[in-house]
């Protein structure tokens, strides 16, 4: 028998109508687009983008095993990729922090709201000991205004420390920084009347590296309060203080 060619549309057709799994184990494969009408699925292994980025348009890019890693380039994400992946917020999990002196004590698999309802008692927040997965977060927000006598104490945890690129904003801040690498305490204090530290308030924590916290911490006055930062050492007398223990 001769030889028989099979022209390329006809191949491509082939192909097209060929509804079947490819094993392609140990190969590589070239092309310059790929389309899935289904989204693309990683199952294992990971994907590893090594120039060019990722431009994800719409629809979806599922990775159930294995890690997403771009070493060059960008990921861009337009549409279908759910808010938990850039938060790392849990759809389901927070609380609401009674008004007494109870400790707040994070998990650390993070992704948690805390509402602070605490009014005049000292409360710590006590964040996970040694932790060392980055991008943890959790955000504590405060439900009422915090009065005299009552603080508001967000402690790294053993090990770990606040990165000096954390910050404090809010009416009458001057000092907005921790003073020293070694800071592990954050200690927010009320006030009569006035308050740096009213309802709407809030810190932000993330992990941005083994031991090492970030801390947002945002101050709403309540009544035209006003808020002073002190970054040497724990007075208890301003509304924001960074210190070590």
């Amino acid at each position: 028998m001769g030889n028989r060619r099979v022209g390329l549309s006809r191949l491509e057709k082939l192909m097209e109508d060929m509804d079947r799994t490819i094993d392609l184990d140990g190969s590589d494969v070239t092309v310059n687009s790929l389309t899935a009408d289904e989204g693309v699925t990683v199952s294992s292994g990971g994907a590893t983008v090594t120039a060019g980025g990722l431009t994800v348009t719409a629809g979806g890019a599922t990775v159930t095993a294995g890690d997403f890693t771009v070493t060059a380039g960008n990921s861009k994400f337009g549409a279908g990729l759910t808010g938990s992946f850039f938060a790392n917020v849990s759809p389901v999990v927070g609380s609401s922090e009674a008004d007494n002196g109870d400790s707040i004590y994070l998990s650390a698999s993070g992704g948690t709201t805390h509402l602070n309802i605490n009014n005049d008692h000292v409360k710590a927040v006590k964040l996970p000991a040694n932790h060392t997965t980055v991008g943890t977060r959790y955000r504590i927000v405060q439900g009422v205004k915090l009065a005299l006598g009552g603080v508001l104490r967000v402690e790294a945890g053993a090990s770990n420390t606040f990165s000096l690129n954390s910050y404090a904003v809010g009416t009458g801040i001057a000092n907005r920084r921790p003073g020293a690498g070694a800071n592990n305490l954050c200690a927010i204090t009320g006030a009569e009347g006035s308050s740096g530290w009213g309802a709407g308030s809030y810190v932000d924590i993330v992990c941005v590296a083994a031991n090492e916290w970030m801390l947002g911490v945002h101050g709403v006055p309540s009544k035209g309060g006003v808020q002073d930062t002190s970054l040497a050492t724990m007075t208890g007398s301003s509304a924001v203080v960074w210190s070590t223990e």
